[in-house]
């Protein structure tokens, strides 16, 4: 299929995504899809929008980031990890000229309040869009992608135990589950170390081991440096996030004072 490039097309995304997140008629939706977009929205699709260009991507993230919150700043620091997401998300070759893999997720670190969690949120948001939709049917099924925070394994563990790791879960509304093909962790570090029937117990560490074990590729945001988060995690998950992330630092300072 050909590279979607087109600032119409742009503008129609934009407006798609727009109907989608307000509530819309799914019948109406179908019948005014323009047909070079039903390659974005249509059954089967890869979970990253590779028929569009990386360009075209950014745009229409921004667009989605600045929808999401209006007082979200756009400076060099942010531009460039939207830029790296950008190339992540549509393969392109640039992202692994860097050293960077697509066959890893991708861990952003940095300081509190640079925006991390906003700019993967945003992110899950937006891929759910693209083969959450059947174009085919009025079937709407939501893309395998999920985002929660650290701290709130923890709460679901002290509920579910172990149980919870191949359990369905909800939070904020969404049906989760931990061992999906895609999984945003929000906040690594921040969440405390507890007991299970005497057995002391880093939740996210084990969450990240059995994604590991099972090959899926997860996403992450952290405050801590690569040392501290060593430290926190052990020795044997950190070899283990080494292999599964891009580390990528988003720099700057807190953008919520």
């Amino acid at each position: 299929m050909k590279k979607i490039s087109n600032k119409d097309d742009l503008k129609l995304c934009i407006d798609l995504i727009k109907k989608i997140d307000y509530g819309y008629n799914h019948e109406l939706f179908l019948n005014h899809v323009p047909e070079i977009l039903k390659g974005i929205f249509e059954d089967g699709a890869t979970a990253y929008p590779l028929n569009l260009t990386t360009d075209f991507f950014k745009n229409l993230y921004v667009e989605y980031l600045l929808s999401f919150n209006p007082k979200f700043i756009l400076d060099k620091n942010s531009e460039n990890i939207i830029d790296k997401i950008s190339q992540y998300a549509t393969r392109n070759e640039i992202f692994i000229k860097e050293s960077f893999s697509f066959d890893k997720g991708i861990l952003l670190m940095g300081k509190v309040g640079c925006g991390k969690t906003l700019l993967f949120q945003c992110l899950v948001n937006l891929l759910r869009l693209f083969v959450g939709y059947n174009i085919n049917s009025t079937k709407v099924e939501k893309l395998d992608a999920n985002f929660i925070p650290a701290y709130s394994l923890v709460e679901m563990f002290s509920i579910k135990g172990y149980e919870m790791f191949g359990s369905e879960l909800y939070f904020n509304n969404n049906r989760i589950t931990l061992m999906s093909e895609r999984l945003f962790i929000d906040d690594l570090g921040s969440e405390n170390i507890v007991s299970n029937y005497g057995n002391t117990t880093n939740v996210t560490g084990e969450l990240i081991l059995r994604r590991y074990d099972k090959g899926r590729k997860t996403f992450a945001t952290t405050n801590l440096d690569p040392k501290t988060l060593k430290s926190f995690y052990g020795d044997r998950v950190y070899s283990r996030m080494i292999e599964m992330f891009n580390f990528i630092v988003v720099d700057g300072e807190d953008r919520r004072c």
